[in-house]
């Protein structure tokens, strides 16, 4: 190995391999002791690369089972208003719906339809999302054409394209019910997304809940310094 620390070079090789796709997503990673054996190093030190590693969120260890390549994270944009399903392609990722299940329901004292969905990110569990649409707004369209449609596409077919939105996303802990269906454990941590979606006229047409896994959504936006304002010359 070279003049750097041992660990840093394990570290390296294996983040190598993680982002050219030679270890998956979900991939195991070799046992401590094989690791050690293969780079003629102690397991200390592999322990060190895999913390570092850990640390970048790269890999995820699990009591009893091993160590395997962390899921890849999805940038949720903030953006130009876009459905989940534009988001994801625009990225290159792949998102299918599964609709769990849909019906009028009262909050609040307030009738509407619900309508819930399970998204599937390149295959797996990645948003738990609950749609809230006014009656008058749901009886327009057909939940079950959302398996591979954006709700958007299909609100703007029956007439009610919105322009507009606002979102609000915090931190929150997965109940049993939403851990199940994500393959997490309750508790976790997870983002929650609370967008409420607009017309023209400012009419609010729906308004989505979207759960995430902490560990495959992080929030992106790209931010520029505020240039000064230019200088006016004082008066002589």
């Amino acid at each position: 190995m070279s003049g750097r620390a041992k660990y840093l070079v394990i570290a390296e090789l294996l983040r190598t391999a993680i982002d050219t796709g030679e270890l998956a997503p979900g991939a195991a990673l070799p046992s401590q002791r094989e690791l050690a054996e293969a780079h003629g190093v102690t397991v200390m030190t592999v322990r060190q690369a895999l913390a570092r590693l850990t640390e970048q969120q790269l890999i995820v260890s699990e009591h009893g089972r091993g160590t395997f390549v962390a899921p890849r994270a999805f940038a949720l944009p903030l953006g130009p208003l876009a459905s989940l399903v534009d988001e994801a392609a625009a990225a290159g990722r792949t998102l299918t719906t599964t609709v769990l299940d849909h019906g009028s329901s009262v909050q609040a004292g307030e009738a509407a339809y619900l309508i819930r969905r399970l998204r599937h990110l390149d295959g797996e569990p990645f948003a738990l999302q609950t749609s809230r649409l006014p009656l008058e707004a749901a009886a327009q369209i057909d939940p079950e054409r959302l398996t591979d449609r954006a709700l958007y596409a299909v609100l703007a077919e029956a007439g009610l394209e919105v322009v507009a939105a606002s979102e609000r996303i915090h931190a929150v802990n997965l109940d049993a019910d939403a851990a199940a269906l994500l393959g997490r454990a309750p508790g976790t941590a997870a983002l929650l997304s609370i967008r409420e979606s607009r017309t023209a006229d400012g009419t609010t047409v729906l308004t989505d809940h979207a759960q995430i896994p902490g560990d495959l959504g992080v929030v992106s936006a790209e931010r520029a310094r505020l240039q000064p304002l230019p200088r006016t010359k004082e008066a002589s």
